[in-house]
C-alpha cells in the first residue's frame, strides 16, 4: 500500500491508463545528473535510462503530451537553477500503442510504485491528480497542527524551568491551561484523518 494513502487515509486510484508517465517522463535531477548517477552505477539511474529514452527537443515531448511539457516549465522557472538546456523529457521503450506496458509484469521498482508521492508534477488528466491534491492539503493540514503541537510542548518544558520563581497558584494555572490546549491539539491531529502512529512519512 502506498505510505500517503496509509498515513492520510486516502483511497490510492488505479491507474486510468493515459500513459503519459510512460510517453512524457522526467526525473527529478538533471540531464547530466542522471548521466553522472548512471555512470555510477546508481540503480534508479540505470533502472530510468534502460527503459527511457530522451526525445531530441521540447517540441518532440510536447506532440507526445503538451501539458505536461508547459507544467513542468511553470513549475521549475521559478527554480533559480532552471536551465531549460538541461530540461530533457523521455518516452520508454515498451509503451504499446494501446498505452499498455510490454513488460507489465518484469517492470522495475520505479514503475511499480509510480507516484511514490503526491509532491511530483502530476500529468494532466492522470488518474492520481485528485489523490495528490488530496494528500498534500492533508500534510499541509497536518504539519500546522504538528507545529503547534510541538510549540505546546516548548511552553511545558519553559513551565518546567520557570516552577521555582512562580507561585504554586500560577504554576497550576498555566499548566492546567496547557494541558487543554495539549488534548484539543492532539484530538485535531486526529481529526486531520491521519494515522499518527505512521511515522514513515
Amino acid at each position: 500500500m502506498n505510505k500517503w494513502s496509509k498515513v492520510f487515509s486516502v483511497e490510492y486510484p488505479e491507474c486510468n491508463l493515459c500513459a503519459k508517465c510512460c510517453k512524457c517522463a522526467i526525473p527529478s535531477v538533471s540531464y547530466s545528473s542522471l548521466i553522472e548517477r548512471f555512470n555510477q552505477a546508481d540503480k534508479f539511474a540505470v533502472d530510468f535510462l534502460e527503459m527511457f529514452v530522451p526525445y531530441n527537443t521540447l517540441d518532440e515531448a510536447r506532440a507526445a503530451s503538451f501539458g505536461t511539457v508547459e507544467n513542468v516549465i511553470k513549475n521549475l522557472k521559478n527554480n533559480d537553477d532552471y536551465n531549460e538546456e538541461e530540461l530533457k523529457f523521455f518516452c520508454c521503450k515498451h509503451i504499446k500503442d494501446d498505452n499498455r506496458c510490454g513488460i507489465y509484469e518484469n517492470r522495475p521498482e520505479l514503475c511499480r510504485m509510480y507516484p511514490d508521492t503526491p509532491f511530483l508534477i502530476m500529468h494532466p488528466g492522470c488518474a492520481y491528480e485528485d489523490w495528490a491534491q488530496e494528500c498534500k492539503s492533508k500534510y499541509k493540514l497536518f504539519m500546522k497542527e504538528l507545529d503547534n503541537f510541538k510549540s505546546i510542548q516548548q511552553e511545558y518544558k519553559k513551565l518546567e524551568k520557570e516552577r521555582k520563581q512562580i507561585s504554586p497558584e500560577e504554576f497550576i494555572t498555566r499548566f492546567n491551561k496547557l494541558q487543554l490546549l495539549d488534548e484539543q491539539s492532539m484530538e485535531s491531529l486526529k481529526k486531520s484523518g491521519v494515522d499518527i502512529s505512521f511515522d514513515n512519512i
